[in-house]
């Protein structure tokens, strides 16, 4: 009986012990951490190190060709891709949910200041034939393309088809009818040769010769 007890004490002691050292050993690593942090926030290092990564590993620039984004990069690596080849540029704004993206023919489209539109289509249907239609979103849980001055042409509706239902088609060759309805339930077919532009409060439609 006397030999349990000892035991007991002893495991008493040992385990007040490792409480103590585990509490001192904790407020060191406070200690010093916190004189670590403070030099960062001193020496603005943890700014630097933020415009670093800012700069060069946030990718939010998609370069979209065959309705596929092959590359992704920002804005001080853009310079390196010719744009010839690219049927567009998406703009992708990471600090906004859903994030806003801006669809640029050019590099030099891209503008920091964009506005998003306060309005939205009721419904946008894409009929590549009788029997075989597809009801595309700008707008989603993920992204949204109501954005000021956003095209909606071919090549912007083949990548939503391939992005939105794996659908593959050329944007230099498809053809299509598509059923708008917009914020104010007007009905409106287009074709493959107009082009839709996004304004604040409204839309524009361009209607090109259908060749």
């Amino acid at each position: 009986m006397s030999f349990q007890i000892n035991i007991t004490e002893f495991l008493k002691i040992y385990l007040l012990l490792f409480i103590e050292r585990s509490v001192t050993f904790y407020t060191i690593i406070q200690i010093k951490f916190n004189i670590f942090y403070n030099w960062l926030v001193k020496t603005n290092l943890m700014i630097y190190l933020y415009q670093l990564y800012t700069k060069y590993m946030v990718h939010d620039i998609e370069m979209i060709m065959d309705n596929k984004i092959i590359y992704s990069t920002n804005k001080n690596e853009l310079y390196v891709y010719n744009e010839d080849y690219m049927d567009f540029f998406i703009y992708v704004d990471k600090d906004t949910y859903p994030m806003n993206k801006l669809i640029c023919k050019k590099k030099i489209d891209y503008n920091e200041n964009y506005g998003v539109c306060s309005f939205k289509f009721q419904m946008i249907n894409v009929r590549l034939s009788e029997h075989e239609s597809y009801v595309i979103d700008l707008n989603n849980k993920k992204e949204n393309y109501y954005v000021v001055s956003n095209v909606i042409d071919k090549f912007v509706i083949c990548y939503l088809l391939y992005k939105q239902y794996f659908i593959l088609k050329d944007g230099y060759t498809i053809s299509y009818n598509l059923d708008l309805i917009d914020d104010k339930m007007d009905f409106i077919n287009l074709n493959e040769s107009d082009i839709i532009v996004l304004d604040v409060g409204s839309y524009k439609i361009v209607h090109n010769k259908k060749k």
